[in-house]
């Protein structure tokens, strides 16, 4: 889908549009899971400017569900540069664990 989208954006948009319509759907089901993962406390509480409050970009939900999308991104080149399962596990648990408290 990255790739649909940034190749046919300027050939063919229609067809790219509907690639980047599925990309918005699955950004926003991570934002709303980690909505829900925010209500259950299962959240970290990012804090990269020394202020504590949560209203900082970085810990939005949005801003998190983007980064999982870069994430999810990356992997589908690793995928293409014939990583393994085990090689690909690695950043989706770092990933993962850069968001999300262990239960």
């Amino acid at each position: 889908m990255f790739n649909t989208v940034s190749e046919l954006s300027n050939t063919q948009p229609d067809l790219a549009k509907g690639a980047n319509d599925y990309l918005f759907k699955i950004r926003k089901m991570f934002t709303h899971r980690i909505e829900e993962a925010k209500v259950m406390g299962l959240v970290k509480n990012c804090d990269d400017s020394n202020d504590s409050s949560s209203n900082n970009f970085s810990d939005s939900s949005e801003a998190q569900a983007n980064y999982l999308m870069g994430v999810l991104a990356g992997l589908r080149i690793q995928c293409k540069m014939g990583l393994d399962r085990v090689e690909l596990k690695r950043p989706i648990d770092r990933a993962l664990d850069s968001i999300f408290i262990k239960a």
